[in-house]
């Protein structure tokens, strides 16, 4: 069973982690990747939460000798929101032996209130591992997930363990959004910010 983080000194370490991945109070439509990342995918957020996209990453970390992953809760924050209403962090150590199971069980938790369970409630999240070469940005709102690289060694190796069509670029991925829901005007207009903050 995975628990949410729930001593100071396990959240400072799980943030400093992050910050090696990604920058401090940048937003996702920003580019929040750490200086090196040049490399970027998009995919469908709500694949974070399914069996073979939990299974591709879980097989690429052993690949990568990695022991685990974090699951980080960007908004709503994990200190002012989450710990200040139910004493611990919406941050969740995932040792790569954890099953796809358990991993869902950990994002549906009751924190202490059904509805601020992890699967329902986390808006921007974050998944990285101690190994600062990769790592996964999301957005439920934008219904977008961006995974960022700093080679394409690495790239290659990552991609290969899911299906083919998991990830497109990220203009391709808003491309279909709009297709699909036909988006509005300043909807469009934060797509196009992100398509060139993701390309410098």
């Amino acid at each position: 069973m995975i628990d949410f983080l729930s001593s100071e000194q396990d959240y400072i370490l799980a943030t400093a982690e992050l910050h090696q991945v990604f920058q401090k109070d940048v937003d996702i439509v920003e580019n929040p990747f750490a200086i090196g990342f040049t490399i970027f995918r998009g995919f469908e957020f709500d694949r974070i939460y399914g069996a073979t996209f939990y299974q591709g990453l879980v097989d690429f970390l052993v690949k990568r000798d990695s022991k685990e992953f974090t699951f980080y809760t960007l908004l709503p924050d994990p200190v002012e929101y989450f710990f200040s209403h139910f004493s611990k962090y919406s941050i969740g150590r995932m040792p790569i032996k954890t099953s796809y199971d358990d991993y869902i069980d950990f994002l549906n938790a009751d924190p202490g209130n059904p509805a601020d369970a992890l699967i329902d409630n986390a808006e921007t999240i974050a998944m990285y591992s101690n190994e600062p070469i990769w790592g996964i940005i999301g957005s439920r709102d934008l219904e977008i997930g961006i995974v960022g690289f700093k080679d394409e060694k690495v790239k290659d190796e990552f991609v290969s363990f899911f299906n083919e069509d998991t990830f497109i670029d990220i203009k391709t991925r808003f491309d279909d959004l709009n297709e699909m829901l036909k988006l509005q005007s300043d909807t469009k207009i934060i797509h196009t910010q992100m398509i060139e903050n993701y390309s410098r």
